[in-house]
């Protein structure tokens, strides 16, 4: 097989899968790392197929569009907090959980294992966040 028609092959195999199988750009690119992950380890195997090997790692990322990243009006903030139930437990405990997201900014994640040691009251009142990689930070 020539040298062209491999990269014609690798540039069609990644039609394909994002066409026919429905993939995403996301996933098509990252395929396409691995690809070119696994061709900078074979230029140190086989500097003989540099050739090949540099058309590859030649083969570009397809461009993506990324969404804007919106933020809630004051009007959409006050109807979310409005929402929950305050005759209910539930709902008291909803809208504690919405404030505090609100006001602090954490995850859901890090909401959920919240425990009372975490909260500290008074002046300078802050809750320690446990966040990923076992990171802690004290959000206000």
């Amino acid at each position: 097989m020539s040298l062209s028609v491999r990269r014609l092959f690798i540039l069609h195999r990644r039609q394909v899968f994002q066409d026919r199988r429905g993939n995403s750009t996301r996933t098509r690119n990252a395929r396409l790392a691995a690809i070119h992950s696994f061709f900078a380890f074979a230029a140190y195997i086989h500097p003989d197929h540099a050739g090949l090997i540099g058309r590859v790692l030649a083969i570009p990322h397809k461009r993506q569009t990324r969404a804007d990243v919106t933020y809630l009006t004051d009007e959409e903030t006050d109807a979310l907090l409005a929402s929950p139930n305050p005759a209910t437990w539930t709902g008291r405990r909803d809208a504690v959980l919405l404030l505090a997201a609100i006001a602090t900014g954490m995850r859901v994640s890090e909401l959920t294992v919240l425990t009372w040691a975490d909260l500290h009251l008074g002046p300078g009142a802050h809750a320690l966040c446990h966040g990923r990689d076992a990171k802690t930070e004290r959000r206000r």
